[in-house]
């Protein structure tokens, strides 16, 4: 189940996008994802599995020329601990369907 995170989230989150980003100290990880929240076409999506937080990843509400609305999307974390069974999946087919929920066109993952 996919919820969407809000600033008071920002520790849980951190405990994923270290996993990711580890040679980035956790303050200044901390300073960019507080400055993400202020942005206001973005979401962060957290993942659930029995009300533990396992995945996190970025959105952007945008629109592009070749496609209209869309969602892209960015550091799509799942918690080393759950990789490689099928949850990012998942998560992905969550995130795409919220954004046809919202709308949007097409999703765009950036890597």
């Amino acid at each position: 189940m996919i919820q969407i995170l809000k600033p008071i989230d920002i520790p849980k989150i951190l405990l994923l996008v270290k996993q990711l980003n580890p040679t980035i100290s956790e303050t200044i990880l901390e300073q960019r994802q507080k400055e993400m929240f202020k942005i206001e076409n973005y979401y962060c999506f957290g993942f659930y599995i029995k009300a533990k937080l396992i995945g996190v990843s970025s959105g952007w509400l945008t629109t592009r020329l070749y496609s209209g609305k869309q969602l892209e999307i960015d550091n799509v974390i799942i918690d080393s601990s759950y990789q490689s069974k099928g949850f990012g999946k998942d998560f992905l087919n969550e995130i795409e369907l919220w954004a046809k929920n919202n709308k949007c066109n097409t999703v765009e993952l950036n890597t």
